[in-house]
């Protein structure tokens, strides 16, 4: 139990928070804890109601000592200042274990569905509910292998395998797949009922990458425009205490990269992969697809996996064809097993699309040979309908980049004309509240005074434009982020002539 978890719980001892954090309950929170206190043993640790009386002393605190730190700048100023603080850090506090279960659920859905299907492949061998289990627990899936690892000890110790896999079931949120695991337990291993079920993936892995696309318009204008604007209002404030062609306002430059980063990270991060999804490798990826239609073909006619393999690779002809060539020496003349093949062919690959689907095509065959060759050919059609998903949202990021480097422009035409237009309220802060107020008085302007400035503007512009665009897809990112920063000293000169 880490700090938090102990602040969350001396907090919820103090009636008054404890009340006022009722008021903060929320849908997330209450499924994050549903899942958190499964994985502390399946005791309830803390309520909502902790939680939220956590929130509320963290922020009080943070006021405070904010506050405290700041007292001696104008008092308004630094109320405004650690009021915001307080409620970032808060909010922070409020969604650790809410962030703790999305990192955990988006990491485990990425593999749902693939579990799922080697579930199918066992029960319809075995008939066997432990062996399904034991079998995830062998394989390497991330945070799912290791669960039902401990699902394994705990049968080890006497408990039904049944109820175990059930209640890890309902931990879960994802409602395609617990419908679909409590139903294959429902039916009592009867094969024929399994095989009537429909074995197609879950959507909600799709549905949260379409969302995600949707969303991307909004996260961009976010970014861009927090990363302009804030800059030059923390600038217009710094100048109110510090001459502006002082080389103290460069202590700004770290605060903003920092925040630029964090809101990259916060907005942009795409937190899961999509099996269809365009990668550094995915040409290898689309042949191997082209490769494994064919071989499932093959496995759907009750032919071995060897000789699949064989027949396929005389029908494929495509750019892995002497990666898979060197497949069939392996098999023909090192006379190797069906399925160190497999793991050499892992090897050789790159993508790591391909091997996610070569890892569990190897899996199945360790089964049934023709149940395999549907199951993959289900997976086949799947991969095709989340490309379809995946360019759509190609088609919205080249809409979003000629809007995006306009966008861009703009904004460092505005920070170009803010360069020349913040040292005037410099002056007329030094002549409102007097000489003793600034460190500096600055009487005469000439263009080296902006150079602290334009230092500062200027790399906070160049990393944002190469964050943007990086994240639409420009090819040349580091072209473009140069010419918006060329743009920007353009104005800063092309204005100076007015203003200085």
């Amino acid at each position: 139990m880490n700090w938090i978890i102990k602040t969350y719980k001396f907090a919820g001892n103090i009636k008054i928070l404890n009340k006022l954090g009722a008021k903060l309950r929320s849908n997330k929170l209450r499924k994050a804890l549903h899942f958190f206190n499964y994985y502390n043993d399946k005791k309830l640790i803390i309520s909502s109601e902790n939680v939220g009386a956590g929130t509320i002393l963290i922020f009080i605190i943070s006021l405070i000592l904010t506050n405290l730190c700041l007292i001696f700048f104008n008092i308004l100023i630094s109320l405004l200042i650690s009021f915001i603080f307080a409620l970032i850090i808060s909010r922070k506090f409020y969604y650790y274990i809410i962030n703790y279960h999305k990192i955990r659920y988006l990491n485990s859905l990425q593999f749902l569905d693939l579990v799922y299907q080697d579930f199918l492949i066992i029960l319809n061998s075995t008939n066997s509910i432990f062996d399904a289990i034991l079998f995830i627990a062998n394989s390497s899936y991330p945070i799912i292998s290791k669960d039902f690892k401990d699902i394994v000890k705990a049968i080890n110790l006497g408990e039904k395998p049944e109820t175990l896999l059930l209640n890890y079931i309902d931990s879960i949120s994802n409602q395609t797949f617990r419908e679909r695991m409590t139903n294959l337990i429902s039916y009592n291993l009867k094969t024929d009922a399994k095989n009537k079920k429909n074995k197609e993936f879950s959507t909600e892995l799709g549905s949260k990458y379409q969302e995600y696309t949707k969303q991307l318009d909004t996260r961009l204008t976010i970014l861009i425009g927090i990363n302009v604007f804030l800059p030059i209002l923390t600038t217009t404030l710094f100048s109110f205490y510090i001459a502006i062609n002082s080389y103290f306002i460069l202590i700004l430059l770290p605060f903003h990269v920092f925040i630029l980063m964090l809101l990259k990270k916060v907005l942009l991060k795409r937190e899961f992969f999509i099996l269809g999804a365009n990668d550094t490798d995915s040409n290898e990826f689309n042949e191997l697809i082209l490769f494994l239609s064919i071989f499932s073909n093959q496995l759907m006619m009750n032919n071995s996996p060897e000789n699949s393999l064989i027949k396929s690779l005389k029908i494929y002809k495509g750019e892995i064809q002497e990666i898979l060539d060197n497949t069939i020496f392996d098999l023909l003349m090192m006379d190797y097993h069906i399925h160190k093949v497999m793991d050499n062919l892992i090897d050789n690959l790159k993508s790591n699309q391909s091997k996610v689907i070569l890892n569990l095509t190897n899996r199945m065959l360790k089964k049934d040979s023709k149940e395999t060759g549907y199951r993959l050919n289900n997976i086949i059609d799947n991969i095709q309908s989340n490309r379809k998903i995946v360019e759509k949202r190609n088609i919205l990021l080249k809409s979003q980049q000629f809007k995006v480097l306009i966008l861009l422009f703009i904004l460092s035409g505005l920070m170009g004309l803010m360069t020349n237009i913040i040292p005037l309220f410099n002056q007329f802060f030094q002549v409102f509240m007097g000489q003793e107020f600034t460190e500096i008085t600055l009487t005469e302007n000439s263009f080296f005074d902006l150079v602290p400035i334009i230092l500062t503007f200027g790399v906070i512009l160049f990393i944002t434009s190469k964050a943007i665009t990086s994240a639409i897809k420009f090819k040349k990112s580091y072209f473009y982020s140069i010419i918006v920063l060329f743009v920007y000293l353009l104005i800063v000169y092309g204005t100076s002539l007015f203003f200085l």
